[in-house]
């Protein structure tokens, strides 16, 4: 449920055992500066993998904003902390708030140092409360959202919420005209945004503008189920309505997850022992354990499932048609800036652009957008550095370092710089000794990002690994997953799941995007002239789901 501590399933590593950031070297000293392990083990440069949509990447961030969204500490009131000056300095000791973990950039950094900027912005994650009033225990943060796989980033982790959203008609979720999310009622939604934001069941929706298209796709999914079985069922009300339409979703999201997303990130061999693969047919499954855990894990939420933030473009292209001229914007300008979705040309060539345009390779390249100008305000020259964050968080975590991660995944513990040529290219070895003092103080996403991947698939075998123990209890340890039988009272019929497996990702996207009428039937893929050629929506490729089994 929402509001409970993440799982943790390495020790962690506070400085004190309980709260203070990890901040030692293995060698004697202090770990170098996040933005100094940034600048020494990332560039930038266009790597496409030639194997993977952008759809890929995306699909990641939104099942990341299903699962997971740890809050930081904030004033009375809600207030954010400033633990900078406006001018990017440093505040005075006696004037940081003692939940600020600012990030130091050198004078030398090649690209701030000339911005006079010394500093990053920094506030630490809420802790999850203790389960005994008093109790000394090493800290665990926590998770607002649901944990489960369960359309929350559609419908919200709260009652309220989802209350919200919802039309009170119909079944429907509330739009705007051009069948749009909803406006943001708030009004804080955006920081750059020319016109007004959108709402959605998590309150990233906004974060980056590919984002907020597949977060428009997926409301429009919703009315139009909801639609077909107001259709077919009149003296249905809303609520029934609303409930039957979300559990026809929530399933439909499932079956992509695991059946065509997640084949592209974890090896086949894996995926068949663990039995992640969905069934096929009328038969359902009995592969649920009362005793796991199903809790997001903190190694998964704050290194692992990070992955995807190597293979954003920092150039999002716009495809008039699938294998037609495209032009192109930058992701830096669409930061909680949305406003191009109010044209529907624009949301249709972006969602063309999921499919068409090939995602980064997962590698230590990331765009420029991500490592210089993420979130930049309009104006400005530049902005926060999300590699940096990203290992800044995982030090507030107290997490585990990456050869921790290493030996958990079965793989030998790094004794020497030399014994990690096994998994990670001699460039990332010579770039990671030249940023860390010592092997064992790798922090955990950086050395997970810059492994080789395994043959076919986009992760290694550290992050594959943990990746694949969060998918494994997430699907084995969810009572509600969508082909549960047992007679369960809410599982589906033998014919309804026989038609939820016929979901595909190319199959909603043709269903709810005007501008896509041909697309290959496997989406997640790069398109070829073979096995997946582009094929009208209307192909036996890409079978359609008969809602009349409702």
């Amino acid at each position: 449920m929402a509001g409970q501590p993440l799982l943790r399933l390495l020790p962690s590593r506070y400085d004190d055992g309980v709260f203070e950031p990890r901040s030692r070297s293995a060698a004697g000293g202090q770990l170098p500066s996040a933005r100094v392990v940034s600048q020494a083990v990332t560039r930038s440069e266009d790597v496409p993998d030639a194997r993977f949509t952008l759809s890929v990447m995306q699909w990641g961030q939104f099942v990341d904003h299903d699962l997971m969204l740890t809050p930081h500490f904030s004033l009375d009131g809600g207030a954010g902390i400033a633990c900078c000056t406006d001018a990017g300095l440093p505040l005075p000791a006696q004037q940081l708030h003692p939940q600020c973990l600012p990030i130091t950039i050198p004078t030398t950094d090649p690209f701030y140092g000339p911005l006079g900027q010394a500093c990053m912005d920094f506030v630490r994650s809420l802790p999850a409360p203790a389960p005994t009033c008093g109790a000394t225990r090493d800290a665990q943060q926590q998770n607002v959202l649901s944990h489960f796989l369960d359309g929350s980033n559609v419908y919200g982790s709260e009652e309220a919420h989802q209350r919200h959203l919802r039309q009170l008609g119909g079944g429907w979720l509330r739009t705007q005209p051009g069948s749009l999310l909803p406006a943001d009622s708030q009004g804080g939604g955006c920081i750059n945004a020319t016109t007004v934001c959108f709402e959605a069941g998590d309150v990233r929706v906004n974060e980056q503008i590919s984002l907020t298209v597949t977060h428009t796709i997926w409301m429009r999914q919703h009315n139009r189920v909801a639609s077909a079985l107001a259709a077919r069922h009149t003296t249905w009300d809303d609520e029934r309505l609303f409930q039957e339409a979300r559990r026809i979703v929530v399933a439909q999201m499932q079956h992509i997850t695991y059946n065509e997303w997640l084949p592209t990130l974890l090896d086949a061999d894996f995926l068949t022992r663990n039995e992640l693969l969905p069934g096929t047919g009328t038969a359902h499954s009995e592969k649920y354990m009362s005793t796991l855990n199903p809790s997001i894990s903190n190694e998964f939420a704050t290194a692992a499932f990070r992955f995807g933030h190597s293979m954003v473009s920092g150039t999002l292209k716009m495809f008039s048609a699938l294998g037609g001229s495209a032009t192109s914007v930058l992701l830096r300008d669409f930061f909680f800036d949305p406003h191009l979705l109010y044209s529907s040309e624009r949301l249709n060539e972006l969602a063309r652009g999921l499919v068409a345009q090939q995602a980064q390779a997962l590698d230590g390249y990331f765009a420029e957008d991500l490592t210089e100008h993420l979130f930049q305000g309009d104006g400005d020259a530049y902005g926060l550095d999300l590699v940096a964050l990203n290992i800044q968080r995982g030090r507030d975590h107290g997490l585990a370092t990456y050869n921790d991660a290493r030996a958990a995944a079965g793989l030998p513990r790094a004794q020497r710089w030399e014994d990690l040529s096994s998994d990670l290219p001699d460039e990332a070895i010579t770039a990671l000794r030249a940023a860390y003092g010592h092997v064992d103080d790798v922090d955990m996403f950086v050395g997970g990002v810059l492994e080789r991947p395994l043959p076919g698939v986009a992760l290694g075998r550290t992050f594959g690994r943990l990746i694949g123990d969060q998918f494994i209890r997430l699907r084995h340890g969810d009572n509600f997953f969508y082909d549960l039988g047992g007679d369960r009272p809410w599982q589906l019929t033998g014919a309804q799941l026989a038609q939820v497996r016929r979901t595909s990702w190319a199959r909603v996207l043709c269903d709810n995007v005007d501008g896509i009428t041909r697309v290959q039937p496997l989406a997640f893929r790069v398109a070829d002239t073979a096995a997946n050629a582009v094929t009208d929506c209307d192909s036996r490729a890409i079978p359609t789901v008969d809602l009349s089994q409702w």
